[in-house]
C-alpha cells in the first residue's frame, strides 16, 4: 500500500478509536488485562429540559458570582480597616467596596429571582440545602449593606 493510501486510512479513524488503542498500547506495556471500554454513565440533568438547566446554570453562577464579589467587599472592609486614611479623607478602597457591594446586590436579586423560577421549571427540584444556601448568599448583600449603614463610615 502507498504511503499516500496509509496517511489517509490514518487519517479516518476516529478520535475515541486512537484513544482506545493508545489505552490498548498501555496496558499491554504494563501487562493489564484488556477488556471493551464500558459506555458512560448517564449525565444528572438528562430528564430535565435544555430550559430548566440554563435557569439552574443562570442561577448557580449569580449565587457563585454574588458570594465572590462578597468575599472581595470583606476582603476589603478589612483592608480599609487596618490601613486607615487621614482623618476626612475618603479610602480610596472604600470606592471599589462600594462598587462591589452594588453587583454583589443585583446578582443577589438575581439569585434570589431565581431561585423559585429554578424550583417551578425543574421536574426534579434542587437540593433543599443549596436552596437554602443561595437565598442566604443572594440576600447577603442586603444584609451587609444594612449592617455598613448602621455601624456609619
Amino acid at each position: 500500500m502507498p504511503a499516500t493510501e496509509a496517511r489517509i486510512e490514518t487519517n479516518v479513524v476516529s478520535w475515541a478509536s486512537k484513544r482506545r488503542w493508545i489505552r490498548l498500547g498501555w496496558d499491554l506495556r504494563l501487562g493489564i488485562k484488556v477488556g471493551p471500554m464500558k459506555e458512560r454513565d448517564r449525565q444528572p440533568d438528562t430528564q430535565e429540559s435544555r430550559e430548566a438547566v440554563a435557569v439552574t446554570v443562570a442561577w448557580m453562577l449569580a449565587c457563585t458570582s454574588t458570594a465572590v464579589a462578597m468575599f472581595v467587599v470583606l476582603a476589603l472592609r478589612f483592608l480599609i480597616i487596618a490601613f486607615p486614611t487621614a482623618a476626612g479623607q475618603v479610602h480610596p478602597l472604600g470606592r471599589i467596596s462600594g462598587v462591589l457591594l452594588f453587583v454583589a446586590m443585583i446578582t443577589g436579586l438575581m439569585c434570589v429571582g431565581l431561585t423559585p423560577l429554578a424550583h417551578r421549571i425543574r421536574k426534579i427540584a434542587p437540593p433543599r440545602a443549596i436552596t437554602m444556601g443561595a437565598v442566604m448568599i443572594g440576600l447577603s448583600p442586603i444584609a451587609l449593606l444594612v449592617v455598613l449603614l448602621v455601624a456609619g463610615p
